[in-house]
C-alpha cells in the first residue's frame, strides 16, 4: 500500500508569509489545440507546500538538495504522535522518543504527526510551535537520519537539523495512518544545483502485513 504524504500544489498553496509572492504560477506554453500535446511553464519557491530543506537554506556555503545523500530522504521511517499547541511552547519529543522504544532504527527517517495539518488554509497555519532546542541532539542519539513534520517550519533549529547532515520535511500531510508504525519513506527533492530546497511528492509505502519492517 501506498500512502500519500503530500499537499496539493497549486494557485491556492499559501506560501510560508515571509517568502511573499508569487505562489504557484503555471501558463501553457503548448497546447493539444494549437500544437498536438501540452506543455507548461511552473513558477514556485522552492519552499512552496510539502519541501524538503537542504543546509543551503541556513548554511551559508552549505550543501545543496543536489549534494544531499538520497538516503536521507528514501528508506526507513517511524512515526509518532506528538501534542503540538499553537502557544503552548516548543515541542519536545524526548518523552515520545523514550517512549517509543525498541519502534525505533539506527538509520531512521522519523516523522513527526501533531495534527497541525487540519489548520491548513487557515490563519492559523503558520503560527506553529517551533521543536525544542535539544531536538537534533536527541536525534542523534538516537542514530536517526532526519525528521519530517506536518507544520510549515520547525522553528530556530534549522541550521542545527541541517549542519548534522539531516533531511528536513515539512508541511507532510495524511500522517494519523501511521501513527505507531514503521514504513518505508520516499521525498525525493528534484536535482537542483544550487538548490535551497525542493518541493517533493512524499509517500509513505506500507506492506499490508508489515513483514518488511518488523
Amino acid at each position: 500500500m501506498i500512502l500519500d504524504l503530500t499537499m496539493e500544489l497549486d494557485e491556492n498553496t499559501p506560501p510560508y508569509p515571509a517568502e511573499g509572492e508569487p505562489r504557484f504560477f503555471r501558463r501553457l506554453t503548448a497546447s493539444h489545440d494549437t500544437g498536438g500535446f501540452q506543455v507548461t511553464e511552473l513558477k514556485l519557491g522552492t519552499h512552496l507546500g510539502t519541501h524538503v530543506d537542504a543546509p543551503l537554506h541556513s548554511l551559508p556555503g552549505g550543501r545543496s538538495v543536489a549534494g544531499v545523500e538520497l538516503n536521507r530522504f528514501f528508506g526507513p521511517a517511524v512515526c509518532l504522535a506528538v501534542s503540538a499547541e499553537r502557544g503552548g511552547g516548543a515541542v519536545s519529543l524526548a518523552e515520545v522518543l523514550l517512549r517509543a522504544g525498541d519502534l525505533i532504527r539506527k538509520g531512521d527517517i522519523l516523522v513527526i504527526s501533531t495534527g497541525w495539518e487540519e489548520r491548513a488554509g487557515s490563519e492559523d497555519f503558520f503560527r506553529c510551535p517551533p521543536l525544542a532546542d535539544d531536538t537534533g541532539a536527541l536525534l542523534d542519539r538516537y542514530g536517526l537520519v532526519g525528521i519530517g513534520v506536518d507544520m510549515p517550519s520547525v522553528g530556530d533549529i534549522h541550521a542545527d537539523i541541517l549542519g548534522r547532515g539531516m533531511s528536513l520535511i515539512e508541511n507532510l500531510v495524511n500522517l494519523k495512518p501511521l501513527v505507531g508504525r514503521r514504513f518505508l519513506l520516499s521525498a525525493l527533492p528534484l536535482r537542483i544545483p544550487k538548490g535551497d530546497g525542493s518541493p517533493v511528492r512524499a509517500c509513505a509505502m506500507l506492506p499490508e502485513d508489515d513483514t518488511l519492517f518488523p
